[in-house]
Protein backbone atom coordinates (compact mmCIF):
# COMPACT_ATOMS: atom_id res chain seq x y z
CA UNK A 1 0.00 0.00 0.00
CA UNK A 2 1.57 3.21 -1.27
CA UNK A 3 0.27 6.75 0.94
CA UNK A 4 0.71 10.23 -0.87
CA UNK A 5 0.98 12.83 1.20
CA UNK A 6 0.48 16.44 -0.13
CA UNK A 7 1.42 19.63 2.13
CA UNK A 8 0.57 22.54 0.47
CA UNK A 9 2.77 25.44 1.88
CA UNK A 10 0.08 28.05 0.90
CA UNK A 11 -2.72 26.91 3.34
CA UNK A 12 0.41 27.51 6.12
CA UNK A 13 1.00 30.82 6.15
CA UNK A 14 2.83 31.33 9.10
CA UNK A 15 5.35 28.47 8.17
CA UNK A 16 5.93 30.41 4.89
CA UNK A 17 6.60 33.88 6.87
CA UNK A 18 9.43 31.92 9.02
CA UNK A 19 10.79 30.95 5.54
CA UNK A 20 11.00 33.99 4.02
CA UNK A 21 12.72 35.21 6.98
CA UNK A 22 14.74 32.67 7.24
CA UNK A 23 16.09 33.60 3.25
CA UNK A 24 17.14 36.71 3.90
CA UNK A 25 19.25 35.81 7.75
CA UNK A 26 22.91 35.35 7.69
CA UNK A 27 24.40 34.05 10.82
CA UNK A 28 28.00 35.39 10.92
CA UNK A 29 30.18 34.26 14.04
CA UNK A 30 33.86 35.29 14.52
CA UNK A 31 35.98 38.41 15.75
CA UNK A 32 34.31 41.29 13.98
CA UNK A 33 37.07 43.95 15.95
CA UNK A 34 39.84 45.15 13.68
CA UNK A 35 42.34 44.59 16.82
CA UNK A 36 41.36 41.60 17.72
CA UNK A 37 40.39 39.90 14.17
CA UNK A 38 44.38 41.16 13.98
CA UNK A 39 45.48 39.08 16.61
CA UNK A 40 43.36 36.20 15.52
CA UNK A 41 45.12 35.96 12.46
CA UNK A 42 48.51 36.00 13.82
CA UNK A 43 47.57 33.27 16.32
CA UNK A 44 45.52 30.73 13.37
CA UNK A 45 48.15 31.46 10.52
CA UNK A 46 51.26 32.50 12.86
CA UNK A 47 53.71 35.16 12.67
CA UNK A 48 57.23 34.29 11.58
CA UNK A 49 58.48 37.83 11.50
CA UNK A 50 57.22 38.35 15.32
CA UNK A 51 59.79 40.06 17.94
CA UNK A 52 61.25 38.54 19.73
CA UNK A 53 60.56 35.26 18.21
CA UNK A 54 58.42 33.90 15.57
CA UNK A 55 55.21 32.98 16.51
CA UNK A 56 53.57 29.40 15.29
CA UNK A 57 50.73 28.90 13.61
CA UNK A 58 48.01 27.95 16.62
CA UNK A 59 44.57 27.43 14.10
CA UNK A 60 41.81 27.09 16.62
CA UNK A 61 39.32 28.65 14.40
CA UNK A 62 40.22 26.28 11.61
CA UNK A 63 39.86 23.36 14.42
CA UNK A 64 36.55 24.70 15.33
CA UNK A 65 35.22 24.45 11.88
CA UNK A 66 36.39 21.09 12.14
CA UNK A 67 34.26 20.30 15.23
CA UNK A 68 30.62 22.43 14.34
CA UNK A 69 27.78 20.11 15.25
CA UNK A 70 24.92 19.91 13.09
CA UNK A 71 22.30 22.49 14.83
CA UNK A 72 18.40 21.58 14.16
CA UNK A 73 16.11 24.10 14.87
CA UNK A 74 12.49 23.33 14.62
CA UNK A 75 9.64 25.47 12.79
CA UNK A 76 7.86 25.41 16.12
CA UNK A 77 10.88 26.50 17.80
CA UNK A 78 11.47 29.54 15.27
CA UNK A 79 7.67 30.43 15.05
CA UNK A 80 7.62 30.51 19.35
CA UNK A 81 11.03 32.51 19.89
CA UNK A 82 11.31 33.95 16.65
CA UNK A 83 13.71 33.83 13.88
CA UNK A 84 16.19 36.34 14.98
CA UNK A 85 16.40 34.93 18.82
CA UNK A 86 16.39 31.00 17.29
CA UNK A 87 19.25 32.14 14.99
CA UNK A 88 21.33 34.14 18.02
CA UNK A 89 20.75 31.16 19.96
CA UNK A 90 22.58 28.59 16.99
CA UNK A 91 25.44 31.18 16.79
CA UNK A 92 26.26 31.11 20.31
CA UNK A 93 26.41 27.22 20.54
CA UNK A 94 29.10 28.23 17.31
CA UNK A 95 30.63 31.22 19.56
CA UNK A 96 30.89 28.22 22.66
CA UNK A 97 32.37 25.86 19.88
CA UNK A 98 35.39 28.38 19.12
CA UNK A 99 35.70 29.07 22.52
CA UNK A 100 36.42 25.76 23.50
CA UNK A 101 39.33 25.24 21.02
CA UNK A 102 40.77 28.22 22.52
CA UNK A 103 40.44 25.99 26.23
CA UNK A 104 41.70 23.16 25.05
CA UNK A 105 44.37 25.06 23.15
CA UNK A 106 46.94 23.48 25.75
CA UNK A 107 46.40 19.75 24.95
CA UNK A 108 46.76 20.41 20.66
CA UNK A 109 48.60 23.62 20.10
CA UNK A 110 52.16 24.25 20.26
CA UNK A 111 53.65 25.00 23.59
CA UNK A 112 54.48 28.79 24.73
CA UNK A 113 58.29 29.20 24.60
CA UNK A 114 59.55 29.69 27.90
CA UNK A 115 60.26 33.75 27.31
CA UNK A 116 56.49 33.93 26.82
CA UNK A 117 55.55 31.57 29.75
CA UNK A 118 57.63 34.36 32.15
CA UNK A 119 56.16 37.00 29.93
CA UNK A 120 52.28 35.70 30.07
CA UNK A 121 52.70 34.31 34.30
CA UNK A 122 50.84 31.13 32.75
CA UNK A 123 51.71 28.44 29.88
CA UNK A 124 48.15 28.79 28.23
CA UNK A 125 48.50 29.00 24.54
CA UNK A 126 45.75 31.57 23.03
CA UNK A 127 44.80 33.38 26.19
CA UNK A 128 46.49 36.59 27.17
CA UNK A 129 44.21 38.84 28.21
CA UNK A 130 41.56 37.27 27.22
CA UNK A 131 40.52 40.39 25.16
CA UNK A 132 40.57 38.29 21.49
CA UNK A 133 38.43 35.21 23.69
CA UNK A 134 35.69 37.69 24.77
CA UNK A 135 35.79 39.29 21.44
CA UNK A 136 33.86 36.53 19.78
CA UNK A 137 30.72 37.18 18.83
CA UNK A 138 27.43 36.39 16.66
CA UNK A 139 25.78 39.14 14.40
CA UNK A 140 22.33 37.97 12.49
CA UNK A 141 22.26 39.97 9.34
Amino acid sequence: MVVKATIRLDKMPHLMAIIRQLKKRKIAVGIFDSKNASKAYKMEYGDPTNKPGPIPPRPFMRRAIQNMPTVKVSFIELWAKGVKNSLNEVGLQFVDVIKKSIDDAKFWAMPLRPYTVRKKGHDEPLKDTLEMYNSIKVLIK
